[in-house]
């Protein structure tokens, strides 16, 4: 903002501050997807917030051109040398995994937004507008603070309101702190934007009693949060308490310190420190206590969906060539993000480590060893059976819908997953929304019945997987012994229904799913 409106005044070349700005943004993409994206943001809408507030002298877009072709130009360049430090010159996977994490997170991530979260949205987005609103129409010498002038006010705002989206499609608490603290941070830059130092301490002790009354207290602001800490730092611990033990200079409660040092020392046995290990799908924390890599090529294997991004990640197992690893079917020890199992959510990977690891034993309850298998590649196949569900397109007339997809005539002889190719048609609104809430209700034969959630992105073709019974029985997929597969009773699938409905008010409502076809599958390992 600073450096915008210093070229409007011809006290800054316009050129360096392209360069400053293309340097800052190359960086935070260097950090994190979403960091460079707001990045690109923030140079974006402080250019914005400048030339409107300049909008009279046309003399100065000039030099703003030049600005935009500088920061052009230093990016372009700044890519190819990034491409160079990481792979090729010509080698854009960098890019694109960064652009194609950024794209999923409004599909992939949605949260339903309770109503305590709508209020705090709506109330930040309402108080913040009539603070900006507000100064602007109060007199005040613009050049005393940067942050009086309009093109501020008008920046600060678009970004804040952007930033808002984040809360938008991740209504958890932790996205919701992402979310308002810009727009908080920068309206309160605002108030104290007043040259009477007066009106700066009453603006702030309003702020300061309106925290305290209604926003929500910061644990380690509380009085008894420091008087927690000064006692640690005068009486540190030396040793840990009674019902926790140490394991690699941290307490841990002693019954999953145990199974931590169950899990550490079977990868300790069977790799050594130069060997990556897998796990699966996101404990990680075993991977560190045992001074190991964990393989893969996304950092967050969970995120892993679609296309490109789960051969990206099956491309990081397979450079790794991991001699051991971690198993965690659904249950206490894994459970499944946002209601949609690790298996439907990244059926690729699940499928590609089947074929290259096996399991011996369950090391604890919940966790099973992996052992690097090649041999199950070339005898592991899987047979698709057609089901008879109709190939149609299905409109969706209201927020909350039922697709009947009818008996789907299950074989006879089972099989093991079922897989939809579908495609959830949405307008454009979605994008500044996010999708409804997607689920596939199963009815079998003895009654039972289950409601599996899943994610797809819009108006793209895709496949959905799922273990249409208790998901822990998915580790005996990795048995050695074929056997060993399908030990428990698993009545057939005699109902199939499509269930659409808003995960809150910002959900999008789709014009119609696509139905293209359904498979049974079943998977079979020669001899």
């Amino acid at each position: 903002m600073r450096g915008w409106d210093a070229v409007r005044q011809h006290r800054l070349n316009p050129a360096l501050l392209g360069c400053g700005g293309a340097l800052l943004c190359a960086g935070a993409f260097l950090y994190s997807a979403d960091t460079g994206v707001y990045g690109i943001a923030a140079f974006l809408v402080t250019a914005i917030g400048v030339a409107w507030e300049g909008r009279r002298d046309a003399q100065s877009f000039g030099s703003y051109g030049v600005a935009a072709l500088a920061f052009a130009g230093l990016s372009i360049a700044l890519v190819f040398a990034i491409n160079t430090a990481m792979a090729g010159v010509l080698d854009f996977r960098f890019w694109r995994i960064s652009l194609e994490l950024v794209s999923i997170h409004r599909w992939n991530e949605p949260v339903a937004m309770s109503e305590a979260v709508q209020i705090q949205l709506l109330v930040v987005l309402f108080g913040g507008s009539v603070i900006f609103l507000s100064r602007h129409f109060m007199p005040d010498d613009c050049a005393t603070s940067v942050t009086a002038c309009t093109g501020f006010l008008l920046s600060a705002f678009l970004f804040a309101f952007a930033a808002l989206q984040t809360g938008l499609v991740r209504s958890d608490p932790q996205h919701i702190v992402f979310a308002t603290y810009p727009m908080i941070f920068l309206a309160s830059a605002a108030l104290f934007s007043f040259r009477s130092r007066t009106a700066c301490a009453v603006v702030a002790l309003i702020g300061l009693t309106c925290s305290m009354l209604f926003g929500q207290p910061v644990a380690i602001l509380q009085p008894s949060s420091f008087h927690y800490r000064l006692a640690q730092m005068r009486h540190p611990l030396t040793e840990c308490p009674g019902n926790f033990r140490e394991l690699s200079g941290v307490c841990y409660p002693l019954a999953f310190a145990q199974l931590l040092q169950t899990g550490v020392s079977y990868l300790q046995q069977h790799s050594d420190g130069r060997d990556s290990v897998v796990l699966f799908p996101y404990q990680y924390i075993f991977g560190i206590a045992s001074g190991r890599n964990v393989a893969g090529g996304v950092l967050q294997s969970f995120l892993a969906s679609g296309p490109y991004l789960s051969q990206f990640d099956i491309a990081g197992y397979r450079r790794a060539a991991a001699p051991a690893g971690l198993y965690f079917p659904d249950g206490d020890l894994s459970i499944a993000i946002d209601g949609v199992s690790n298996f439907t959510r990244t059926p690729d990977v699940w499928l590609w480590l089947n074929r290259h690891y096996r399991s011996e034993q369950e090391l604890s309850p919940g966790m099973f060893d992996l052992l690097r298998d090649e041999s199950r590649a070339t005898r592991i196949s899987l047979q698709p059976l057609a089901l008879a569900v109709a190939a149609q397109n299905y409109p969706i007339r209201e927020r909350t819908s039922v697709v009947d997809l009818g008996d789907p005539a299950w074989p006879i002889n089972g099989a093991d997953f079922l897989r939809l190719r579908l495609t959830a048609h949405y307008g454009p609104l979605w994008k500044l929304r996010k999708p409804e809430r997607l689920q596939l209700e199963i009815t079998r034969s003895d009654g039972s019945r289950d409601l599996h959630s899943f994610v797809m992105e819009p108006n793209v073709p895709w496949e959905v997987w799922f273990y249409p019974w208790n998901q822990a029985d998915l580790a005996d997929y990795f048995a050695a012994d074929e056997s060993r597969w399908r030990t428990r009773p698993r009545p057939p699938i005699t109902h199939i229904r499509l269930l659409v409905s808003p995960l809150d008010w910002g959900s999008q409502q789709p014009n119609s799913i696509a139905i293209d076809s359904a498979d049974a599958i079943r998977m079979v390992m020669a001899p």
